[in-house]
C-alpha cells in the first residue's frame, strides 16, 4: 500500500508580533530656578533618604562591571540522533509541535570538508521559476515524517507560491563548520513519537514530538 503524501496549500505564518511600546515624558510647567545656595556641589548624586550616601550614580560616573562567573557554560543542543553521508554530518536537535497539525524538526549539519549543498531540497523544489529565471533554491527540506500505524507520509508545509518554511540559500558549507537547519512539517495528531527522513541520510526512528 502506497503511502499518502499530505501537502496543505496554504502556508502557516509563523513569526512573531512586534508591539512598539512608546513612553511619553512628562514635563512641570510650575517649576522654579533651582536654589543656587542648595547644599550639594554640581554634578554630584543624589542623596539617599537617610543621607547615608548617593542613591545612584550621577552623570558621567563610572559603572561597575559584573563579569560572568567561571563556571557559567553554553548549554549543549539535545541530541536525538546523528547520521553521516556524503561528507556531511547531521545532527537532530528536536521535532517540536508547534500546533495540532505541524511540527519544526531542527538539527545541525556539520561538514567534513567543504561541501556543496545540492541535495538537500525537497524532490521538484531544488529549482524555483522567479521573474523568467529559474535559480536553485538550496532549501533544507527534503524532510519528511511517518508515524507507526499511518500510511501518510507527512510533508514540508508551503505556501501556494511553493515557497517552504524552511531554512534556504545555503549553498556550501566550509569544511569543519556547523549552521543549524529546520522544516516545518505537517504532522500525526496527537503523535507522541515518529520517523523523521532526511534525504541523503538514514531515517531517524521513534523520535519523541516535544511541544
Amino acid at each position: 500500500m502506497s503511502a499518502r503524501t499530505v501537502r496543505p496549500r496554504p502556508l502557516l505564518a509563523v513569526g512573531a508580533v512586534v508591539v512598539a511600546l512608546m513612553l511619553t515624558g512628562c514635563t512641570d510647567d510650575g517649576g522654579t530656578e533651582p536654589d543656587p545656595s542648595a547644599s550639594g556641589s554640581p554634578g554630584a548624586p543624589p542623596a539617599s533618604a537617610d543621607g547615608s550616601g548617593p542613591s545612584a550614580a550621577g552623570p558621567g560616573a563610572s559603572a561597575s562591571t559584573f563579569p560572568v562567573p567561571a563556571q557559567a557554560q553554553p548549554s549543549p543542543l539535545p541530541n536525538l540522533g546523528t547520521r553521516e553521508a556524503g561528507g556531511l554530518t547531521l545532527t537532530l536537535n528536536a521535532v517540536r509541535r508547534v500546533s495540532p497539525e505541524a511540527v519544526v524538526v531542527e538539527g545541525t549539519l556539520v561538514a567534513k570538508s567543504t561541501t556543496p549543498l545540492l541535495n538537500l531540497a525537497e524532490p521538484g523544489f531544488a529549482v524555483r521559476q522567479e521573474g523568467g529565471e529559474r535559480p536553485s533554491t538550496y532549501e533544507f527540506s527534503a524532510v519528511s515524517l511517518s508515524a507507526a500505524g499511518d500510511p501518510k507520509v507527512y510533508l514540508p508545509l508551503r505556501d501556494d507560491k511553493g515557497f517552504c518554511a524552511c531554512t534556504q540559500g545555503i549553498q556550501f558549507l566550509d569544511g569543519g563548520k556547523s549552521m543549524g537547519v529546520y522544516t516545518y512539517v505537517t504532522a500525526p495528531e496527537q503523535a507522541e513519537n515518529v520517523t523523521v527522513t532526511v534525504a541523503r541520510f538514514a531515517p531517524f526512528t521513534d523520535v519523541p514530538v516535544t511541544q
